[in-house]
Order: structure tokens, then sequence, then C-alpha cells
């Protein structure tokens, strides 16, 4: 976990961005597939983008 002043990033062990948390509490979530690719991002109020 990286810390600054307007933001934590998170990473899993494979230093991949998991997570981004706002200085006002919003989150943006990452997820993976097993191949390290990226496949979907998640916001706050619950909209997805999905990637192929």
């Amino acid at each position: 976990m990286l810390r600054n002043s307007s933001q934590i990033l998170c990473r899993d062990a494979a230093s991949r961005l998991t997570a981004m948390l706002a200085s006002n509490g919003d989150r943006v979530n990452f997820i993976f597939d097993a191949g390290g690719r990226l496949r979907e991002s998640s916001i706050p109020d619950g909209l997805k983008a999905q990637y192929s």
C-alpha cells in the first residue's frame, strides 16, 4: 500500500494495482485474470467497466 496526501494505492503480490482510495473515501477496484490482464474496474456508484 502506498499512501500520499490525496489517495491510497493498493497492489497485489504481483505489483498490480488492485484499488485506489481517494481522500474523500471513494474507492476504485481493479480485477485481473490469471494471466495478469485487467478484466474489470468498478467505481463507488456501482458502475463497472469490463475489458476483453
